[in-house]
């Protein structure tokens, strides 16, 4: 799964002009999640999701949530993949210094959150 979203990423890129290249690049990975989680651990996935963001004080945006019957390295079965943008707090459309870090502690955090609840994240981590 690692190669897929490492061949996904370099074509973004090549398509953006070179100064701001950078920038797509980090938006991409400070400014977004994707998770895939077994349908029987939705629930509380999503519960540990929206409590850690209203906690960083957060803005999400759910981009798309799809349920899909395959074997992702937990067996064959219902797993659900989401993924959100996160919100930007300038007018301008950036994200400040202090919500960057809020949301580099929450990608962390919502990883160790998962790995205590005993729930795999079965999308590549980032």
């Amino acid at each position: 799964m690692q190669g897929i979203q490492s061949s996904h990423a370099p074509q973004t890129l090549q398509a953006a002009p070179e100064a701001s290249s950078r920038s797509i690049g980090a938006n991409r990975h400070d400014t977004g999640v994707q998770f895939t989680v077994k349908i029987e651990d939705y629930r509380q996935t999503m519960q540990i999701f929206n409590d850690l963001a209203r906690s960083k004080d957060i803005e999400v945006k759910q981009e798309s949530d799809v349920h899909d019957y395959n074997d992702y390295g937990g067996g064959d079965g219902l797993y659900n993949t989401i993924q959100f943008s996160f919100k930007p707090n300038n007018k301008d459309g950036t994200y400040s210094p202090a919500l960057q870090m809020r949301i580099s502690d929450f990608h962390r955090e919502f990883q160790e959150q998962l790995r205590e609840a005993g729930i795999r994240n079965y999308a590549p981590e980032e």
